[in-house]
């Protein structure tokens, strides 16, 4: 690696003492925002840790120090491959785990945000009112990764639509669910994002809810 030290069990003895023990790395939750690593119960003697990372077969560079026998690394991203080692060290010298790797972080699920008149609601219109409906989304893939149903959209559905984009509602008379849900390579959005229209009534929670005067 860039630091001229094997990393499968390798070692730098200063003289003065015993350097720390062997210990293995191992993996753990692997998301596309985050790489777990863990190596207790750790290494005889160590005064600590230092984290190295390898990017897309890349030289291995330290990402951080630690006393504990776990990293989670939240810098990584999506679609790409990592190797990792741990260094332990103690005033005698230091010791490296095992590397693990590489592996390939997933892709990020999509997420969808959709709004009627700006907002997420509660919000109340008069009968027969139209709902200008907007709506974001992040992680899809092609020109038209989001499907809307339901409801009363100006045009028929389902039918797909592109990521960020908005389009009036025909008029708003009776109980109306508008849906969107939009997929990429991660997936699709889960749950996906609905405005629930609804004469009269209370709020449902996590709902965004209309109601026609």
């Amino acid at each position: 690696n860039a630091y001229g030290v094997t990393s499968d069990s390798g070692t730098i003895d200063v003289g003065g003492g015993a350097i720390p023990g062997s210990f293995t790395l191992s993996p753990g939750a692997i998301q596309c925002n985050s790489f777990g690593l863990n190596w207790g119960p750790g290494s005889t003697g160590a005064d600590g840790y230092r984290v190295f990372r390898s990017d897309s077969g890349g030289v291995f560079n330290q990402i951080a120090t630690t006393t504990a026998t776990f990293y989670p690394d939240g810098s990584v991203s999506q679609n790409n491959s990592y190797n990792y080692f741990i260094r332990a060290y103690n005033t005698a010298g230091t010791r490296d785990s095992n590397t693990i790797g590489p592996t390939t972080t997933p892709y990020c699920p999509p997420t969808v945000n959709l709004k009627c008149n700006g907002q997420d609601g509660p919000i109340n219109v008069t009968d027969g009112a139209i709902c200008s409906l907007t709506w974001t989304s992040t992680d899809t893939s092609g020109p038209t990764p989001c499907t809307a149903s339901g409801g009363f959209w100006s045009g028929p559905g389902p039918r797909a639509v592109s990521n960020a984009v908005g389009e009036p509602s025909l008029p708003i008379t009776s109980t109306t669910t508008f849906t969107l849900i939009c997929t990429g390579p991660g997936g699709s959005t889960a749950p996906l994002d609905f405005v629930d229209v609804v004469p009269g009534g209370s709020p449902l929670p996590g709902w965004i809810e209309i109601i026609p005067k």
